[in-house]
This record gives C-alpha cells, structure tokens and sequence, in this order.
C-alpha cells in the first residue's frame, strides 16, 4: 500500500488537472498523482497521428495571442516553465464566409473595429460600444472570481462594485445582440466564433462570447510541433517535481471514511482488469460537475443537489473530418488561418437542423494543423461540423 501513498491525487490530466498539479507541485512541494481514463493524456490538448506523418489535434486549434507580462501567461510560463514555443497565426487569422461575404479578421483590434465600421458605417457608435461593452464584461469576470477568492467582508465590496455590469454580462449574447444593432449580417458576423465555446447566440451568455471575443483581438497563436506539446512541456516539469502521470487508470470512487476524503478506487483499463486504491488526504477531480458528483461521489450528496445536476443539459456536439493530405494546402490559396463557413446569417436556425446525416452539413470549421507549425511530416487538415448527439444516440 505504501507505493500508492501521495499527498495529492488528481482525476483528468487535461489543461486544468495538469496545471493544479504543477502548481500543486512546484509551490506546494506535494507528492502528486494524476490519473487518466485514456491510453493518451493531455485531454483536449492531445494529438493522434496515422502512418507516422499524420497529426492532428483535437481540441487546440488556436490559442488567443499571449501578452508578454500578463497573468495568462505568467501562469503558463510558470507551469511549463517557459518550454513552449508559440507561432504566430497569419495576420488574417480567422476568415468568416456567408452567402455573399466573405470577412477577414485581422490580429488588431483597431483594424477589426475599422474594418466593421467600413461595411456598417449606419452601425457605426454601436459597433464602438460593443468593443467597450466585451471589455466591461471580461472585467467584470475577474472581479466575480476575485470575490469567491476573498475573505467575504472584501467579496462584499468587490461584489457592490461589479453589480453595474452584472446584467450586461449575464443576458444571452442572442439578446444583447438584437438590442445593440439593426443588422442581422453584422449580429452574425460578431457571433461567428460561436463554436469556440459550444451554443449559438439564443443559448449562449454574452459572458462567454465576451471573454472569447477580447482573447482573440490581439490575432491567434499555435504551439509549435503540435498541441501535445502543451502536455509534453507540462508533464515534463512535473515529473521534474516528483509528480506521475498514469493513463488507462480510470477512476470510479474517491475512497470517504468518517466524512473525510482517504483516495480514490480505480480500475485498470489495458490488459487485466485490476481494481486498485490510491491513498490520498486531497483529491481534486476535473472531470466536470456530472461525473464528479453522481459517479465519483455516487450516494454521497444531498437528493436537493442530485436533482439539480439532474437539470443540467449538455450543448452542442460535433463531427469532425480528419484529412491526409498529398499535397501542400498552401497550392489551394491556405496559409495556416482558419474558415467558418455558413450557408445561413441565422446561426440559431442553422443549430436545429440535422443536415450532416444527409451529407450536407449548414456549417463547418476548416482548419490546417500542419500550416500552423513548422517542417511538417505531412500536411492535414480538420472540418469540423456542430451536430446534436441525438442524432447518433440509436
């Protein structure tokens, strides 16, 4: 039992498990174990490959453009230790196509501002205070998290101080939309990242889009050599501190005795099924509210609380198309940006459709991971089109 002894045990070894366990290992010295359902970690920061020259990756297709000095990347520098190298998107980095328009996004938030004025210059006070108005709301972010991290005589004040823009930051971005402008092209044109958080305009809150939208004004960067990277720069300094990384271990309780977390019960996924415990007097599961609380805690939270997490509904899901190519993309005009195309302005109209089982998607996403980093074995390219999972649940 003593070889399964750790301060710290941690379920999910993607973005957020792996930086509590850096941080958890470089400042606070703990032994820590990470455990990882998949036979690859990384979680949405993993890579696959097929015949040796293939990549792709999964979830990071693009990373809003790190500012030297600011806390994004003070924190991953301090976890990473400054092992990844980030390459710059083109200027042009994302590019919107709708019926009859096609709209460029430049890495310059004056420009994008300009640019948008140009072809709504009828918008134009309104298109200046929706550049505002993003900021008010990532601001406003801050101060709610700073308030749950304060001791609550502070969180009150920081509380009263955020009251002013608490509702321009929680109503959908559906409904601030329509009140802020008269166009539908333009409302479709400022919500066209959608998929880089999940739900269309109707169900999204403008919170979200806010702090998408201001993390992508300065343009887009890529790690270099792939987005495995990411998990490789960050395994390798916890290993450094003393922490492992285990995968094919997944987790199916955390261990409670006397109210008191002692670890967590896993099951070995490859090879002989093997039940096993690891001890630990802290367990940190980021595995999402659902899993943590009616599997991991199963019979150990209130019925109010089960019935609450009960009530929560997933969003959209996706199908993606993974391509080899035999030649270079740039032949075709690609340098490296991405492409969200529409066949429709109407973006909540286009979410209630189920047009890819026909083979005909109302959507996509085209992006180019081999364009992004330098000296590709082969070159690849990702579309990507948002689906209900009912459609496949039979």
């Amino acid at each position: 039992m003593s070889d399964n002894k750790y301060d710290v045990i941690i379920i999910g070894s993607g973005i957020g498990g792996m930086t509590a366990a850096n941080l958890l290992a470089k400042i606070g010295k703990k032994k820590v174990l990470v455990l990882e359902q998949h036979w690859e970690p990384g979680g949405l920061t993993h890579e696959f490959k097929r015949k040796g020259k293939f990549h792709w990756d999964v979830g990071i297709h693009y990373v809003g453009k790190l500012q030297p000095g600011s806390l994004d990347t003070q924190v991953l520098d301090f976890i990473s230790e400054g092992e990844i190298k980030w390459n710059d998107m083109p200027y042009m980095y994302d590019v919107f196509h709708y019926p009859g328009l096609d709209f460029s996004v430049p890495s310059d938030k004056d420009d994008y501002k300009n640019k948008l004025i140009t072809l709504f210059p009828e918008e134009s006070n309104s298109i200046k205070q929706y550049f505002k108005d993003i900021n008010k709301v990532a601001i406003w972010y801050i101060g709610y998290i700073a308030e749950k991290m304060t001791p609550p005589f502070i969180g009150f004040f920081i509380n009263l101080f955020n009251k002013v823009n608490e509702a321009l930051a929680l109503c959908t971005t559906g409904d601030y939309m329509e009140k802020r402008f008269k166009s539908h092209v333009l409302r479709s044109l400022l919500v066209s990242q959608w998929g880089d958080y999940g739900l269309p305009p109707r169900t999204s809150s403008f919170l979200i889009h806010s702090i998408i939208a201001n993390h992508y004004l300065r343009g887009a960067v890529y790690p270099e050599g792939g987005a495995s990277e990411i998990f490789k720069s960050l395994n390798s300094v916890l290993e450094k501190e003393g922490g492992i990384v285990k995968t094919s271990i997944e987790a199916k309780e955390v261990i409670i005795e006397d109210n008191q977390v002692k670890g967590v019960i896993a099951i070995q996924k490859r090879g002989e099924k093997i039940t096993e415990k690891y001890y630990a007097p802290i367990v940190i599961s980021s595995t999402g509210a659902s899993h943590t609380y009616s599997t991991l805690l199963k019979n150990k939270v209130s019925d109010i609380y089960e019935m609450e997490l009960k009530k929560l509904r997933g969003g959209m899901s996706a199908t993606t198309l993974y391509l080899g190519l035999k030649e270079h993309p740039g032949k075709l005009g690609f340098k490296g940006e991405n492409h969200w195309i529409y066949s429709d302005f109407n973006h909540d109209e286009l979410t209630t459709r189920n047009s890819i089982l026909d083979g005909k998607p109302d959507s996509c996403f085209l992006s180019f991971p081999s364009l992004k980093t330098t000296n590709p074995k082969g070159h690849t390219a990702e579309i990507i089109s948002f689906t209900h999972y009912d459609s496949f649940e039979k």
